[in-house]
């Protein structure tokens, strides 16, 4: 069936992810040039991605984001500011991915009561290099399960992460179910590795009718850890317990500071998916394949890239597998390095602070005198 036209000029361009497909790359370049985004027309509405975060907790019921902020309101806060740009609209997260059917079915009903033609983009990524993402992402949201342990949660009924394929990872399932009567879908396809670094941005401009060219994309968006450093912050998960919590300091302290700014900065040994484990990525992006030569072929899905970069490619686990363990004395090693950065980047905030208070002093002491 294909998608229905309307007279609408207007576009809202919803980009729902799912997570480690790309989004934060692509969110930062318009971010970054927010305003030569809206020089072509197309606004990010509110002040940052993390309201548009914020909106689709809101969405989802959750009223505390991680760092402990509340959201109620978000969404609708989100809408009153799109509601007033007379022209296309952008709302990027890939935690929208994890909205439920009652809540998509909400989200779009809202967005094409904006008199906007609702346009819902998914980008994808081959399950190969997926799962260890994934898996990485959750030991920077507090979890301490190892690669191992996060497989076996996936087909373990009753599991924090059964299901979790079906509910975010399976990109059929999100088209289907972010679907409705005159909303556009796209599917915007990861290229493989050793692809030019610009061609996911390509894609995706061409589907928001922004001209790729125009932006810069000199931004630092992987924030990837290495083997050793993704286990020295497993482990201190481990010993952290309940101290930093989640809501609370954990995500600005550990996730933000410690693992974004110190330990994504070192080198390290990258992870992949290896033996059964890329073999069950194998079988199940041929699957997701299967089911989106549907969508694209029948259903009206828009696809930009190729079905065939969400395949497995033959030397994913060449870079290692993710199940192999880190030896003590290289993990001795890559924490004094990352104490050392950790000392160094507290110095550089410490000295940021004191700049600014004594920009604020002397601010105080001229609106005084003046």
């Amino acid at each position: 069936m294909s998608p229905v036209t309307t007279t609408v000029s207007r576009r809202a361009f919803l980009h729902i992810g799912p997570p480690k497909t790309g989004t934060t790359f692509l969110q930062q370049v318009l971010w970054r040039q927010r305003e030569l985004a809206v020089q072509h027309g197309l606004l990010l509405p509110l002040g940052s991605v993390r309201d548009h975060f914020r909106a689709s907790l809101d969405l989802r019921g959750i009223e505390t984001a991680p760092e402990g902020a509340p959201v109620t309101g978000s969404w609708d806060r989100l809408l009153a500011a799109l509601t007033a740009w007379d022209g296309d609209v952008l709302v990027s997260h890939e935690m929208f991915a994890a909205l439920d059917d009652a809540a998509a079915a909400r989200a779009l009903a809202d967005l094409a009561g904006s008199d906007r033609e609702v346009h819902v983009v998914v980008t994808a990524r081959d399950l190969g290099r997926q799962l260890p993402a994934v898996w990485q992402e959750a030991v920077k949201g507090r979890r301490s399960f190892t690669f191992a342990e996060f497989m076996a949660q996936l087909e373990q009924p009753g599991s924090e992460f059964a299901g979790y394929l079906q509910d975010r990872q399976d990109y059929a399932g999100l088209l289907r179910r972010w679907s409705g009567p005159g909303v556009r879908r796209h599917l915007v396809t990861v290229p493989p590795p050793g692809a030019p670094r610009d061609l996911l941005w390509r894609r995706f401009a061409g589907v928001l009718g922004l001209p790729a060219d125009a932006f810069e994309l000199d931004v630092r968006a992987n924030d990837a850890l290495g083997a050793e450093q993704l286990e020295l912050l497993r482990r201190l998960n481990e010993r952290l317990g309940e101290r930093l919590p989640w809501p609370g300091s954990y995500a600005p302290v550990v996730r933000g500071l410690f693992a974004r700014r110190v330990l994504a900065r070192q080198a390290g040994r990258r992870i992949a998916a290896g033996g059964a484990d890329l073999a069950f990525a194998r079988d199940r992006a041929r699957q997701q394949v299967a089911a989106l030569e549907d969508l694209v072929g029948a259903d009206g899905v828009e696809l930009a890239g190729a079905l065939t970069d969400l395949l497995v490619a033959d030397d994913v686990g060449s870079a290692g597998d993710a199940r192999q363990q880190v030896a003590d004395e290289r993990l001795l090693a890559e924490a004094v390095e990352a104490t050392v950065g950790l000392l160094e980047t507290l110095a550089e905030e410490r000295a940021r602070h004191h700049a600014e208070l004594a920009r604020l002093r002397e601010r105080i002491r001229a609106l005084e005198q003046g």
